[in-house]
Protein backbone atom coordinates (compact mmCIF):
# COMPACT_ATOMS: atom_id res chain seq x y z
CA UNK A 1 0.00 0.00 0.00
CA UNK A 2 1.57 2.90 -1.31
CA UNK A 3 1.41 6.86 1.02
CA UNK A 4 -1.75 7.78 -1.00
CA UNK A 5 -3.69 4.92 -0.78
CA UNK A 6 -2.61 4.92 3.46
CA UNK A 7 -3.66 8.90 2.60
CA UNK A 8 -7.30 7.73 1.65
CA UNK A 9 -8.03 4.88 3.96
CA UNK A 10 -7.12 7.17 6.49
CA UNK A 11 -9.46 10.08 5.62
CA UNK A 12 -12.20 7.62 5.10
CA UNK A 13 -11.88 6.14 8.26
CA UNK A 14 -11.73 9.49 9.84
CA UNK A 15 -15.38 10.43 7.96
CA UNK A 16 -16.75 7.32 9.30
CA UNK A 17 -15.48 8.30 12.79
CA UNK A 18 -17.08 11.73 12.42
CA UNK A 19 -19.97 10.35 10.66
CA UNK A 20 -20.74 7.15 12.22
CA UNK A 21 -22.79 4.37 9.23
CA UNK A 22 -25.28 3.39 11.00
CA UNK A 23 -27.30 -0.07 11.26
CA UNK A 24 -29.96 -0.07 9.30
CA UNK A 25 -31.42 -2.94 11.94
CA UNK A 26 -30.28 -1.54 15.12
CA UNK A 27 -29.21 2.18 14.61
CA UNK A 28 -25.63 1.13 15.92
CA UNK A 29 -22.30 2.09 14.46
CA UNK A 30 -21.02 -0.15 11.87
CA UNK A 31 -17.22 -1.48 11.68
CA UNK A 32 -15.68 -1.17 9.07
CA UNK A 33 -15.97 -4.77 7.78
CA UNK A 34 -19.73 -4.52 7.97
CA UNK A 35 -22.53 -3.01 4.99
CA UNK A 36 -25.53 -1.63 5.90
CA UNK A 37 -26.19 -4.40 8.79
CA UNK A 38 -24.09 -5.07 11.09
CA UNK A 39 -23.16 -8.70 11.65
CA UNK A 40 -24.89 -8.89 15.65
CA UNK A 41 -28.54 -8.17 13.48
CA UNK A 42 -27.34 -10.68 11.11
CA UNK A 43 -26.73 -13.26 13.47
CA UNK A 44 -30.02 -12.20 15.62
CA UNK A 45 -32.42 -11.58 12.88
CA UNK A 46 -35.80 -14.43 13.17
CA UNK A 47 -34.80 -16.93 10.59
CA UNK A 48 -37.85 -18.53 9.14
CA UNK A 49 -36.21 -21.22 7.58
CA UNK A 50 -38.81 -21.42 5.42
CA UNK A 51 -36.99 -21.86 2.02
CA UNK A 52 -36.34 -25.69 3.39
CA UNK A 53 -39.74 -26.63 3.70
CA UNK A 54 -42.41 -27.16 1.05
CA UNK A 55 -45.34 -26.60 3.38
CA UNK A 56 -44.26 -23.42 4.90
CA UNK A 57 -46.43 -20.72 6.72
CA UNK A 58 -45.60 -18.83 2.95
CA UNK A 59 -46.80 -21.53 0.65
CA UNK A 60 -50.17 -22.06 3.15
CA UNK A 61 -51.09 -18.43 2.91
CA UNK A 62 -51.41 -18.86 -1.27
CA UNK A 63 -53.21 -22.49 -1.26
CA UNK A 64 -56.14 -22.55 -3.38
CA UNK A 65 -55.28 -18.96 -4.41
CA UNK A 66 -52.77 -19.15 -6.48
CA UNK A 67 -50.79 -21.82 -8.12
CA UNK A 68 -46.98 -21.18 -7.65
CA UNK A 69 -44.04 -23.85 -8.17
CA UNK A 70 -42.73 -22.58 -3.86
CA UNK A 71 -43.48 -19.56 -2.05
CA UNK A 72 -40.78 -18.34 1.10
CA UNK A 73 -39.49 -15.72 3.32
CA UNK A 74 -36.35 -15.16 4.64
CA UNK A 75 -37.41 -13.33 8.33
CA UNK A 76 -40.34 -13.97 10.41
CA UNK A 77 -41.77 -10.04 11.13
CA UNK A 78 -41.97 -9.33 15.43
CA UNK A 79 -43.43 -6.40 15.88
CA UNK A 80 -40.92 -3.86 17.76
CA UNK A 81 -37.88 -5.49 16.74
CA UNK A 82 -35.03 -5.47 14.62
CA UNK A 83 -36.44 -6.68 11.82
CA UNK A 84 -39.38 -4.37 11.93
CA UNK A 85 -36.94 -1.71 12.15
CA UNK A 86 -34.74 -2.70 9.21
CA UNK A 87 -38.25 -3.14 7.18
CA UNK A 88 -39.07 0.33 8.05
CA UNK A 89 -35.77 1.71 6.57
CA UNK A 90 -35.56 -0.35 3.56
CA UNK A 91 -38.74 1.06 2.66
CA UNK A 92 -39.06 4.74 4.43
CA UNK A 93 -35.91 5.68 6.02
CA UNK A 94 -33.69 5.94 2.30
CA UNK A 95 -31.60 2.93 2.75
CA UNK A 96 -31.25 1.40 -0.33
CA UNK A 97 -28.09 -0.21 0.80
CA UNK A 98 -29.84 -2.24 3.17
CA UNK A 99 -32.14 -3.66 1.00
CA UNK A 100 -29.26 -4.65 -1.32
CA UNK A 101 -27.18 -6.43 1.47
CA UNK A 102 -30.59 -7.92 2.62
CA UNK A 103 -30.73 -9.60 -0.78
CA UNK A 104 -27.31 -10.92 -0.34
CA UNK A 105 -28.14 -12.70 2.62
CA UNK A 106 -31.30 -14.26 1.08
CA UNK A 107 -29.29 -15.31 -1.84
CA UNK A 108 -26.51 -16.98 0.02
CA UNK A 109 -29.17 -18.89 1.86
CA UNK A 110 -31.49 -19.69 -1.50
CA UNK A 111 -28.89 -19.88 -3.87
CA UNK A 112 -27.71 -24.03 -3.76
CA UNK A 113 -31.58 -25.35 -3.29
CA UNK A 114 -33.13 -27.13 -5.89
CA UNK A 115 -36.29 -25.07 -5.96
CA UNK A 116 -34.00 -21.69 -6.38
CA UNK A 117 -31.96 -22.91 -9.08
CA UNK A 118 -34.68 -23.51 -11.32
CA UNK A 119 -35.74 -20.18 -11.70
CA UNK A 120 -34.65 -18.08 -14.90
CA UNK A 121 -35.40 -14.65 -13.55
CA UNK A 122 -35.70 -12.37 -10.81
CA UNK A 123 -38.70 -9.81 -11.14
CA UNK A 124 -39.55 -7.18 -8.13
CA UNK A 125 -42.98 -6.04 -7.45
CA UNK A 126 -43.06 -2.88 -9.02
CA UNK A 127 -43.76 0.59 -7.54
CA UNK A 128 -46.09 3.46 -9.48
CA UNK A 129 -43.59 5.63 -10.83
CA UNK A 130 -44.62 8.41 -9.05
CA UNK A 131 -44.38 6.75 -5.96
CA UNK A 132 -40.74 5.54 -6.66
CA UNK A 133 -39.91 9.16 -7.45
CA UNK A 134 -40.86 10.49 -4.09
CA UNK A 135 -39.19 7.26 -2.59
CA UNK A 136 -36.05 7.51 -4.90
CA UNK A 137 -35.78 3.59 -5.33
CA UNK A 138 -37.97 0.23 -5.54
CA UNK A 139 -37.24 -1.76 -1.99
CA UNK A 140 -37.91 -4.88 -3.69
CA UNK A 141 -35.92 -3.77 -7.11
CA UNK A 142 -32.77 -3.44 -4.42
CA UNK A 143 -33.25 -6.79 -3.10
CA UNK A 144 -33.50 -8.58 -5.98
CA UNK A 145 -30.08 -6.54 -6.98
CA UNK A 146 -28.70 -7.99 -3.94
CA UNK A 147 -29.94 -11.49 -4.81
CA UNK A 148 -28.30 -10.89 -8.63
CA UNK A 149 -25.16 -10.11 -6.97
CA UNK A 150 -24.87 -13.31 -5.30
CA UNK A 151 -26.85 -15.87 -7.63
CA UNK A 152 -26.42 -14.22 -10.80
CA UNK A 153 -29.90 -14.66 -11.65
CA UNK A 154 -30.89 -11.46 -14.22
CA UNK A 155 -33.73 -9.30 -13.00
CA UNK A 156 -36.38 -8.34 -15.30
CA UNK A 157 -37.15 -4.24 -13.69
CA UNK A 158 -39.98 -3.66 -16.75
CA UNK A 159 -41.75 -6.17 -17.26
CA UNK A 160 -44.37 -5.86 -14.49
CA UNK A 161 -45.65 -2.44 -14.34
CA UNK A 162 -47.96 -0.80 -11.38
CA UNK A 163 -50.20 1.24 -13.38
CA UNK A 164 -52.16 3.07 -11.30
CA UNK A 165 -50.71 4.74 -7.62
CA UNK A 166 -52.65 2.88 -5.26
CA UNK A 167 -52.56 4.10 -1.52
CA UNK A 168 -50.22 2.44 1.14
CA UNK A 169 -51.59 -1.11 2.42
CA UNK A 170 -50.45 -0.90 5.92
CA UNK A 171 -53.92 -0.15 7.56
CA UNK A 172 -56.00 -2.20 5.24
CA UNK A 173 -57.67 -5.75 6.33
CA UNK A 174 -57.54 -8.59 4.10
CA UNK A 175 -60.42 -7.71 1.36
CA UNK A 176 -59.28 -4.18 1.24
CA UNK A 177 -55.92 -4.97 0.51
CA UNK A 178 -56.79 -7.12 -2.49
CA UNK A 179 -59.02 -4.52 -3.77
CA UNK A 180 -56.46 -1.75 -3.73
CA UNK A 181 -53.96 -4.42 -5.92
CA UNK A 182 -56.72 -6.32 -8.16
CA UNK A 183 -56.40 -4.62 -11.70
CA UNK A 184 -53.05 -2.14 -10.93
CA UNK A 185 -50.50 -5.00 -12.87
CA UNK A 186 -49.77 -5.11 -16.06
CA UNK A 187 -47.00 -7.11 -18.44
CA UNK A 188 -44.72 -5.08 -20.92
CA UNK A 189 -43.85 -7.65 -23.16
CA UNK A 190 -45.50 -11.15 -22.28
CA UNK A 191 -43.47 -12.80 -25.24
CA UNK A 192 -40.43 -12.09 -22.91
CA UNK A 193 -41.85 -14.41 -20.20
CA UNK A 194 -42.90 -17.11 -21.76
CA UNK A 195 -42.00 -20.52 -20.63
CA UNK A 196 -40.19 -18.84 -17.85
CA UNK A 197 -39.79 -19.40 -13.97
CA UNK A 198 -39.85 -15.73 -12.90
CA UNK A 199 -39.55 -15.52 -9.29
CA UNK A 200 -41.36 -12.42 -7.41
CA UNK A 201 -39.36 -10.84 -5.20
CA UNK A 202 -41.25 -8.25 -1.97
CA UNK A 203 -40.23 -6.68 1.20
CA UNK A 204 -42.81 -8.06 3.15
CA UNK A 205 -45.86 -10.53 3.10
CA UNK A 206 -48.88 -10.13 5.06
CA UNK A 207 -52.53 -10.83 3.64
CA UNK A 208 -50.44 -11.37 -0.04
CA UNK A 209 -53.11 -9.17 -1.96
CA UNK A 210 -49.93 -7.70 -3.76
CA UNK A 211 -47.92 -10.64 -4.98
CA UNK A 212 -51.63 -12.28 -5.75
CA UNK A 213 -52.46 -9.44 -8.04
CA UNK A 214 -48.90 -9.88 -9.64
CA UNK A 215 -48.94 -13.17 -10.16
CA UNK A 216 -52.57 -13.47 -11.74
CA UNK A 217 -51.31 -11.25 -14.25
CA UNK A 218 -48.01 -13.28 -15.02
CA UNK A 219 -50.14 -16.37 -14.94
CA UNK A 220 -51.90 -15.49 -18.17
CA UNK A 221 -49.01 -15.83 -19.71
CA UNK A 222 -48.09 -19.06 -22.29
CA UNK A 223 -45.97 -21.55 -20.62
CA UNK A 224 -44.53 -19.33 -17.30
CA UNK A 225 -44.20 -20.53 -13.96
CA UNK A 226 -44.03 -18.24 -10.94
CA UNK A 227 -42.56 -18.60 -7.68
CA UNK A 228 -42.12 -15.91 -4.44
CA UNK A 229 -39.61 -14.91 -2.45
CA UNK A 230 -40.15 -12.09 0.20
CA UNK A 231 -37.58 -10.53 2.63
CA UNK A 232 -40.01 -10.86 6.02
CA UNK A 233 -43.69 -12.94 6.62
CA UNK A 234 -46.25 -11.19 8.80
CA UNK A 235 -47.81 -14.05 10.35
Amino acid sequence: MNIYQKLIQAILGLERLVFPELCAACSHSLFNNEQAICNRCIRQLPLSYYHINMSNPVVKTFWGRIPFEFASAQYIFRKGTEIQELLHNIKYGNREDAAITAGKLMGQDVQDLEWFQQIDMLMPVPLHPAKQKKRGYNQSEALCKGLSMVTQKPTMVNQLIRTENTSTQTKKGRFQRWENVEYVFKISAPAALENKHVLIVDDVITTGATIEGCAQVLLQVKGIKVSVLSLAHAK
